[in-house]
């Protein structure tokens, strides 16, 4: 008999389309804690401000998917688990505009699956040119959308057609393709952990994928 065929490899995550370019964070927040801006100074170990500006050397060169916390942002043992990446670019990204969130990914830990949802904040202006703003979940695992995350690496998490999105009351599609988007959260596993923060999923960089 023949051998079997060789089982065919897991398809690798959809890549950015030509001509994209990338919104990095330019300030971040933990559960517990205030926004730290990027900067070229060493982050607190674990810090949020680790979510924002470009991914660093060290994050573009791991070989090994292990805890990182002198580059990346561990969420809290107890507690609430998230993170809001701000981005204050000018002009803004538009959720027209944004193809994809991009999270690196160093440490996975225990917790099955780490992420368990991703959401846009949005800023639109009323009749009276008031900023209004509102949230959009774009990825959620309990509504299936279950990614297996690169580690170390980037994981790309595609933003659905505005139609298949639950959007704001009185959102339009439209609305939403012209709303800024100035904001994403990532909202972690609340599992319980045992071994302290390797345990825990380590993030670095966060960015729009801009098209």
């Amino acid at each position: 008999h023949p051998p079997p065929p060789p089982s065919s490899p897991t398809p690798p995550p959809p890549s950015p389309p030509p001509r994209s370019a990338v919104y990095w964070a330019t300030s971040a927040a933990g559960s517990k804690g205030d926004a730290v801006p990027a900067s070229n100074k060493p982050q607190q170990l674990g810090g949020p401000g680790n979510l924002a500006g470009p991914p660093k050397s060290k994050v573009l060169k791991a070989q090994e998917c292990a805890p990182a916390g002198a580059v990346s942002w561990i969420p809290p043992i107890t507690g609430s688990r998230f993170a809001t990446a701000y981005f204050n670019q000018t002009p803004a990204a538009t959720g027209g505009q944004v193809y994809a969130v991009v999270v690196y990914v160093m440490n996975k830990g225990i917790l099955d699956p780490p992420i368990t949802s991703i959401a846009l904040q949005l800023r639109t202006y009323n009749a009276k040119r008031e900023a209004v703003t509102s949230w959009v979940t774009i990825y959620d695992v309990s509504s299936g959308q279950k990614e297996e995350l690169a580690c170390p690496g980037a994981n790309h998490f595609a933003v659905p057609a505005p139609t298949a999105l639950q959007l704001p009351v009185g959102m339009t599609s439209s609305g939403f393709n012209t709303a800024d988007v100035i904001a994403v959260r990532i909202n972690i596993n609340m599992g319980a952990v045992h071994a302290g923060k390797a345990d825990l999923p380590h993030l670095a960089s966060v960015g729009l994928v801009v098209v």
